[in-house]
């Protein structure tokens, strides 16, 4: 059998793919040759061999003896080793041998058999083997594309070096030292003077490049790329992997010996070469625990908070992405690529890197940190506090202190503290803070955060500055106090996943510069305050509420209409008919949204008629015709709506849809415009009944680049790898290349 598999991939290698058509003889291998050519053709080569392995399913087992798989049913604990289960440690053991040796024919037709269990294991090995190897070629040809885009940088660098390092100012360097003799001889030497003082504005040019040179090697290579130094990391990494885990927190241990090194000289100047908005927000890393995962969206509100992202300041980053961005391009902290290449949404920093951006820090005194690298609550000289559970207790009862100054203080971040017990008098003196984020920052809901009491948030009116507050997957919170309207200068309020809410305050409509407001998660809440519809300002509104009771004083569809800022919008509703016609016309009215959630249920999930169904599907009006990305959770019927269709949605590019008892997809039942989507991204989870073969789906997305199939068993054939996902590489590719030709023509 695996001469047969061996003969039929080497003639199929032989015949399809050549391999002596791509390696030319005496050709050096360059990266572009070996990415482009030579893994290709190797990935197909596997994929060739693995389609080639017969299945040899139908080969029958040897049927197991009733009464054995019927214990195993029974008694878990009897296992395949006899020595194991206690029923045959048991004094029937012999009278169970005596039995075996009457059922000796039952072993010979297994021995009969052994041999087709031997086939089916070996093809089950070759074919995991193959599939391992298949994953790592893939692994290399992505880190050979990473090391494509270093050699592109380095170019570009290397290019700007010899241009100032061959520079007028340093071929002319032995007649300007002769001029400067001339002027310790008396002579006229101004010209040489201005001449040298432009060579060193130069040499300074030129070591600055060789900085960011430096920079671009991986500091995996970098760390021990000198013997001086060397010991030294390996030391220093030895100690930080070593170190246990305790409350969250890791023990920074690495070595002083580290911060006289050459990397860290390297380091500081490139971190000074830095503006100061990219400086500050680099800083903000320095809290988190080693190999922390924090998501973009975590940064951008703290940011926010701190006023390092504001559009109103000129020459200034005006978005956590583009700063993430130009930080990560450094290397000073690491993009985390879920689903491929579909982008980054989290980052984490180098150990090595978060040891010396701690450093730095500490010499700004931009947070305080403890001898082992904990951020504390003094906030004497930094203005800012964290809330830190180590081994030495919890740093917030350091804030009992009697003579501190609460005036000081303008950054509150709790980075691990499960436990908050604050006084009401610590709440009433912070009256400079800027920042209080009190809630998780993780993104996992195992993160539990309790509160005493909330006597607590009577403080807050004295907040006359707090712009970010949040208070994230903190649980006993069961209503805001009416104060909470006092704060006039918030931006951001951050209720997600506070499980027992059941209410939001009226006061909410004093919030006049309040731009994000999340109370997704908060499944208590069956409305929300009328007058957040007089907020102009807010962009992002999550977990809006609608129901079938009578408005009164909450907030409707109707209301949101003068949101002319809101582009992104989460909806939970508990009526099955939504959106019905006024209300599809109310969305439409919201010219700039372009984000849109809608999850259906809630506390009192309302039933609707089959006529009521059959309506909401025959609706002319769709929704916004500036959507770009549609997020349907929980979709009750099962036949689409006649606004779930590409005439209907003709700008929209991601569409996910998660759970419910939807069937299929329209193409356009009106038949007005072009059928096909635009929709680059779709993401289908949990669809029990959903139904669409491969290639209806890939007519109907013919702009396709992603598609991830997450527990749709209907969905059959579709050439997803093991993790649900498939890419069009072609439009993949075409996608970046575009990209990097608008970047190239905006720089």
């Amino acid at each position: 059998m695996e001469t047969s598999v061996l003969h039929r991939s080497r003639s199929m290698a032989s015949s399809d793919h050549d391999l002596s058509v791509i390696l030319k003889p005496n050709e050096i291998l360059t990266v572009e040759i070996i990415n482009d050519q030579i893994i290709p053709f190797l990935l197909t080569h596997f994929s060739d061999l693995r389609s080639s392995i017969p299945r040899q399913t139908t080969l029958a087992l040897p049927a197991p003896d009733s009464t054995s798989s019927k214990s195993a049913v029974l008694d878990p604990q009897v296992t395949s080793n006899p020595t194991d289960s206690p029923r045959l440690k048991s004094k029937n053991r012999p009278k169970a041998k005596t039995k075996h040796k009457k059922n000796g024919h039952r072993n010979s037709s297994n021995k009969s058999n052994s041999g087709q269990q031997d086939v089916l294991k070996d093809e089950a090995q070759l074919c995991e083997q193959i599939d391992r190897l298949h994953r790592d070629l893939s692994y290399i040809r992505e880190e050979l594309d990473r090391l494509k885009r270093i050699e592109d940088s380095v170019g570009g660098l290397v290019r700007e070096l010899v241009q100032y390092s061959t520079d007028n100012a340093f071929m002319g360097l032995k007649k300007a030292q002769a001029q400067a003799d001339d002027l310790d001889s008396g002579g006229g030497g101004s010209s040489a003077v201005l001449q040298l003082h432009e060579m060193q504005i130069k040499l300074s040019l030129v070591t600055y490049i060789i900085s960011r040179l430096k920079l671009q090697i991986p500091y995996s290579h970098r760390i021990l790329s000198t013997s001086s130094d060397a010991h030294r990391y390996e030391q220093a990494l030895d100690e930080m992997v070593a170190d246990s885990m305790f409350g969250g927190m890791p023990k920074p241990r690495v070595g002083p010996d580290l911060l006289w090194s050459s990397a860290y000289r390297d380091f500081c100047s490139v971190y000074h070469s830095l503006d100061l908005q990219l400086k500050l927000c680099l800083l903000c890393f320095a809290v988190f625990p080693e190999q922390a995962v924090i998501k973009k969206r975590v940064m951008s509100y703290w940011w926010i908070g701190e006023g390092l992202l504001d559009p109103a300041v000129k020459k200034q980053k005006t978005t956590a992405g583009d700063v993430l961005g130009e930080l990560a391009a450094k290397d000073f902290i690491q993009p985390i690529v879920k689903k491929r290449r579909l982008g980054a949404k989290s980052y984490r920093m180098h150990p090595i890197v978060r040891f010396m951006v701690i450093n730095l820090a500490k010499e700004a005194n931009f947070f305080d940190f403890d001898s082992k690298g904990y951020a504390t609550a003094d906030f004497s000289k930094s203005h800012r506090a964290c809330l830190v559970k180590s081994e030495h207790g919890s740093w917030q009862h350091a804030l009992e202190n009697p003579d501190i100054n609460f005036d000081k203080l303008h950054t509150l971040f709790n980075v691990n503290e499960a436990f908050l017990d604050f006084k009401l008098d610590w709440f009433l003196r912070m009256t400079n803070v800027n920042v209080l984020s009190l809630g998780r920052w993780k993104g996992s809901p195992n993160h539990h955060i309790e509160v005493e009491g909330t006597e607590f948030f009577k403080g807050l009116r004295g907040m006359k500055h707090l712009k970010f507050f949040s208070l994230q997957g903190i649980s006993r919170i069961f209503e805001l106090p009416g104060s909470i309207g006092e704060l006039y200068k918030l931006k951001i309020l951050d209720l997600r996943a506070c499980h027992n809410l059941e209410s939001l305050p009226d006061s909410i409509s004093s919030l006049k510069e309040l731009t994000n407001l999340d109370a997704s998660g908060c499944y208590l809440l069956d409305s929300l305050p009328k007058g957040i519809g007089s907020l102009s300002k807010l962009e992002v509104l999550m977990g809006f509420v609608i129901n079938d009771r009578k408005q009164g004083s909450s907030c409707t569809l109707n209301d949101l209409v003068k949101l002319r800022k809101l582009r992104k919008l989460g909806i939970v509703t508990m009526r099955k008919s939504f959106p019905q016609q006024k209300e599809r016309w109310w969305l439409q009215r919201l010219g700039a949204l372009k984000k849109l959630k809608i999850s259906w249920g809630g506390k009192s999930f309302s039933s609707t008629s089959s006529k009521d169904a059959r309506t909401s599907t025959t609706r002319d009006l769709g929704l916004p015709d500036g959507l770009e990305k549609l997020d349907l959770e929980c979709y009750p019927l099962e036949n689409p709506p006649g606004w779930l269709s590409p005439g209907k949605l003709r700008n929209l590019n991601a569409l996910y849809i998660r759970g419910g008892n939807l069937h299929c997809l329209c193409k356009d039942p009106k038949g007005d415009g072009d059928p096909k989507w635009t929709v680059k991204i779709l993401r289908l989870k949990y669809l029990n009944e959903f139904r669409m073969n491969w290639i209806e789906l890939r007519d109907s997305f013919p702009k396709l680049v992603c598609l991830q199939k997450i527990n749709c068993p209907r969905l059959t054939l579709f050439p997803c790898d093991e993790t649900g996902l498939w890419l069009n590489e072609e439009q993949d590719e075409a996608s970046r290349f575009k990209k990097k030709d608008d970047g190239a023509v905006a720089r």
